[in-house]
């Protein structure tokens, strides 16, 4: 199997869940580092890392992640591992890597969680800020 896009997916997986007018999201914790999102006038979304660092600008289409950096647009093919089981992502009905995920949500924060055999087998929490 290919390497698998963790990053690209909960980029992915936050921008379904995340309430309409969300303007920025940081992944606060569950991973190995602290990524921040911040919405840019165009729709993309500028990517920091905990130092500073410039991880690019992200955005999402149908099949995946796409992300500009310096010059280079880069697209990871997060369908292969994120599957849908309803248009309706309200319904939860999502499964990564075959596994059901588990959304839960209070007014800001997003947790993603699955059982143990799960990619988020420890629970990534994305705190977040809306207009």
């Amino acid at each position: 199997m290919s390497s698998i896009p963790v990053l690209q997916i909960i980029f992915y997986l936050a921008l379904l869940f995340l309430p309409k007018g969300t303007t920025q999201f940081t992944i606060s914790s569950g991973y190995t580092q602290k990524i921040t999102w911040v919405q840019q006038a165009d729709g993309g979304w500028q990517a920091n890392d905990d130092y500073g660092k410039d991880n690019g600008v992200w955005s999402t289409n149908t099949a995946g992640v796409s992300i500009a950096y310096q010059g280079v647009n880069e697209i990871a093919n997060v369908s292969k591992f994120v599957k849908l089981a309803s248009t309706n992502v309200q319904t939860n009905q999502v499964s990564v890597l075959n596994r059901q995920l588990t959304v839960s949500d209070t007014p800001s924060t997003l947790t993603l969680t699955q059982d143990k055999e799960g990619l988020f087998d420890k629970p990534v929490v994305i705190s977040y800020s809306t207009k």
